[in-house]
């Protein structure tokens, strides 16, 4: 069947469609809320196309689709299936590189710790990032490192290894970094509140600890624990010190992405703008390849679903440029 014939039975439905060369390889995946109309007007008159267009539509050796029950069924779609096959002729991300990711491990007595790797998926840890600023993402690790006595080993500990006795204290524990979880020097819940006030500083969060390192430090003071005063005044001093370099970027204190693409011939850029709690927490910037450096929406709308399908950091508001 030709193509001329295939375009006369493609549905009036939401779904995916896929265009091939001569050798049968897919050259451009696309989405589309009515099929029949947005693949049919590849092949209308080419005024006002622009030339990379044409280079592809002459290119095009034969066509397929797939009906879906919804336009955001077929978005999701496109997005998994341009990551699959990396169509040349669709955009995506054009360095192959894995960004670091902060992870909290899902344990009773859990990490904090840095991670690569290119498309996440859900699962029981919790994640924040990307962050493209390697500066930037150990200036937060030796700030967390500095305001919370986090383990640093990598030993699984629970009630049987504490028990057991398997697992000793180190030398992070003699030097006040660590509360000694690996003996029981303090409880599951006291360690889960800790690494609650972690997530939030993520967050941007920041009034909480603040709170917190207040009333620690007051305690200690009333007690005459002069020393851990002391150290409960530094950490809070580090965590000021941090706040004011943050930016501040609204009032509203909502966590939202701002989002732009700009691009000129065949190469394009990506910018993500992460404020989390009216905060700015980071800005990451991808190189893309793009086939039609004219057509933005088309660039954009491929840039975020490629970067929200390989991030769990998604806010509830993106704001796009």
């Amino acid at each position: 069947m030709d193509i001329q014939q295939k375009l006369s039975q493609i549905p009036k439905s939401p779904g995916v469609y896929f265009f091939r060369d001569g050798r049968g390889e897919i050259i451009y995946i696309g989405k589309a809320k009515v099929l029949k109309n947005r693949v049919r007007s590849y092949f209308n008159s080419p005024k006002g196309k622009d030339p990379k267009t044409l280079v592809m539509v002459k290119n095009i050796a034969d066509l397929e689709w797939l009906v879906m029950r919804s336009e955001v069924e077929a978005l999701l779609t496109e997005a998994n299936l341009i990551k699959e096959h990396k169509p040349r002729y669709n955009v995506f991300l054009k360095d192959d590189k894995t960004f670091p990711y902060i992870r909290i491990t899902n344990e009773p007595y859990p990490r904090v710790e840095i991670i690569r790797q290119k498309n996440l998926t859900k699962d029981d840890h919790n994640y924040f990032g990307p962050y493209t600023d390697a500066g930037y993402l150990r200036e937060i690790l030796r700030v967390i490192h500095k305001i919370f006595p986090l383990r640093t080993c990598t030993y699984h500990i629970d009630d049987h290894t504490i028990q057991a006795g398997k697992i000793k204290i180190c030398l992070d524990y003699h030097i006040k970094r660590c509360d000694g979880p690996c003996e029981g020097l303090v409880t599951e819940k006291e360690y889960g509140d800790m690494i609650n006030q972690i997530k939030g500083f993520l967050k941007g969060q920041n009034g909480g600890i603040k709170e917190y390192l207040q009333t620690q430090m007051s305690v200690a003071s009333t007690e005459q624990k002069y020393e851990d005063a002391a150290r409960y005044r530094d950490q809070l001093n580090v965590v000021t010190q941090f706040t004011r370099k943050q930016k501040k970027a609204s009032q509203d204190f909502k966590d939202r992405d701002v989002v732009a693409v700009s691009a000129e011939n065949s190469y394009g850029v990506g910018v993500v703008m992460r404020i989390r709690n009216g905060h700015i927490m980071g800005r990451e910037k991808f190189n893309l390849k793009v086939h039609d450096p004219d057509s933005h929406a088309t660039n954009l709308s491929q840039f975020m679903l490629q970067y929200y399908s390989s991030t769990i950091d998604v806010p509830e508001e993106v704001l796009v440029e």
